[in-house]
């Protein structure tokens, strides 16, 4: 796991602290901050494409996880898990109980 951000550009720190404080606003204890997805790889996408009189926007979004108790961490390694795991073990499960309690957690 990385520790740094430095292999983001400036511009993308500054975005993500700011929404680091935002979340340090609404919740009391957080203890860590883990960015996972396209940034956290380096392959996030920003990007515009014209088709026709039609512009396109492709731009990713941050993915972050604040952790702040064992509860939150558990939660985050059930859905990294399953983030990961569902894709390519064909006979990775997950409970009801489990999904459930994700499900209650994710905002669409």
């Amino acid at each position: 796991m990385k520790t740094s951000l430095a292999h983001l550009p400036k511009n993308k720190r500054n975005e993500l602290a700011s929404i680091v404080e935002r979340i340090r606003e609404r919740v009391d204890s957080i203890q860590m901050k883990i960015l996972f997805g396209s940034y956290a790889r380096g392959n996030w996408v920003e990007d515009t494409c014209t088709k026709g009189h039609i512009t396109y926007e492709y731009i990713s979004d941050f993915d972050v996880f604040p952790q702040g108790t064992k509860q939150e961490k558990d939660c985050f390694d059930l859905l990294n898990r399953a983030y990961v795991e569902a894709r390519y073990d064909p006979d990775y499960k997950i409970t009801k109980k489990q999904l459930e309690y994700l499900a209650k957690r994710v905002k669409i």
